[in-house]
């Protein structure tokens, strides 16, 4: 499965769910609105690759490679 942070610049990706890790991790996630079924769009890439910045539910967040890593998702055509 691909994961938030295979994705290239203007690919768009349905959210399937979260890796298992610490939970606290999780509610952050969840609370950022990176829930299954959620639309998300990678819009930037720092010039050193880290962070990624997402366009989601009209707004934009941005989330380190590591924490992209976390996040399942289907890239949408």
């Amino acid at each position: 499965m691909t994961t938030l942070a295979q994705l290239a610049v203007g690919d768009r990706a349905r959210i399937e769910g979260l890796a298992a890790g610490i939970a606290t991790f999780q509610r952050k996630l969840l609370a950022l609105g990176l829930v299954p079924g959620a639309e998300i769009e990678l819009r930037r890439i720092a010039p050193l690759g880290d962070p990624l910045q997402f366009q989601l539910n009209g707004g934009a967040i941005s989330l380190r490679q590591q924490e992209a890593r976390m996040v399942r998702v289907s890239v949408l055509p």
